[in-house]
């Protein structure tokens, strides 16, 4: 599944309906597996300019490899008649997006510079005091982001970190906080890797 096939419809949406004063929300919209489900959300909230991105799939019995199951909780009915549950890929994707951005936030624009693969969304919140950024590295090797910071101060910071990779699971990492920032405001995106970068300002 290539999450930007979609862009085309996401870029479709301002030239033929101009520009628009209504909320547009995407729902029920899931494909492929956690990392690619965390891109198309991305790709939702930047090209198609959504307000919101709901995920219809909460609770639902798993099948085949129920971690990679567009749903965000799976539940196995056990050969007892016992049930168990457990967090899927996509509930840790959503996560990123939902835990620390919140009502009332405000998308704005942010550039990476240098890589055209990672991609990044970000959040400021209605008095300018939190900024969210999430940020997805694709490949399958860690890479550096350093954080511009010219126009404003950061007085704290958290991130957190998911590895979901396409082919092998034994790296996958699930929401990990990973403390603050480094020196000089960078951090280590981990490859197939969702980062939640939470900072406060100044």
């Amino acid at each position: 599944v290539d999450p930007d096939s979609f862009n085309t419809n996401f870029l479709y949406l301002e030239p033929n309906f101009g520009k628009y004063d209504y909320a547009l929300w995407q729902t029920e919209f899931y494909r492929g597996k956690g990392l690619q489900m965390a891109e198309l959300i991305n790709n939702a909230m930047t090209k198609g300019n959504m307000n919101a991105y709901l995920y219809w799939g909460a609770v639902w019995e798993s099948t085949e490899d129920p971690f990679e199951a567009n749903k965000m909780i799976g539940i196995t009915k056990n050969s007892n008649n016992s049930f168990t549950w457990e967090y899927c890929s996509d509930y840790y994707a959503f996560r990123h997006f939902s835990e620390f951005i919140r009502p009332g936030y405000t998308r704005i624009e942010a550039q990476i510079e240098g890589d055209a693969n990672v991609a990044n969304s970000s959040y400021l919140s209605e008095d300018g005091k939190t900024l969210v950024l999430v940020v997805i590295n694709p490949d399958e090797e860690e890479k550096e982001l350093k954080i511009a910071a010219d126009n404003y101060s950061i007085i704290g910071s958290e991130i957190y970190q998911s590895v979901l990779s396409i082919k092998d699971s034994s790296k996958n990492v699930l929401y990990e906080n990973m403390g603050e920032l480094e020196e000089e405001n960078i951090v280590t995106l981990p490859g197939e890797g969702i980062t939640t970068i939470v900072l406060s300002l100044e």
